[in-house]
C-alpha cells in the first residue's frame, strides 16, 4: 500500500519530534493524533512530556536538589526532618 503525502508528512513530523525533543515515537504519534500537524503546539506538548525523564518510583530530582542543605532528608518513599 502506497503512503499518501498526508501520512508521509505525519511520519516526518513524528520522526522530527522524536529526534529534536527526545520523546518516544508512541508519544509523538499520540500527540499528532490529538493536535494535528501544528508544529508549535506539538513542540509545547512534547517538551512537557520530555520534562519528566526520571523513573516514577524515584523522587523528583528538582525537589531533591531543593532539599540539599536543609534539615529535610528524602528517602525512596518518605520525606522526613533530620
Amino acid at each position: 500500500m502506497a503512503l499518501t503525502s498526508d501520512s508521509q508528512s505525519q511520519e516526518a513530523v513524528v520522526q522530527r519530534l522524536v529526534r529534536e525533543i527526545g520523546i518516544t515515537e508512541a508519544q509523538a504519534l499520540e500527540l499528532v493524533s490529538f493536535l494535528g500537524l501544528n508544529w508549535g503546539s506539538l513542540v509545547r506538548e512534547a517538551k512537557a512530556l520530555s520534562f519528566r525523564k526520571w523513573p516514577v518510583d524515584e523522587p523528583d530530582p528538582v525537589f531533591l536538589h531543593a532539599c540539599q542543605g536543609t534539615r529535610w532528608k528524602v528517602r525512596k518513599d518518605t520525606l522526613a526532618i533530620a
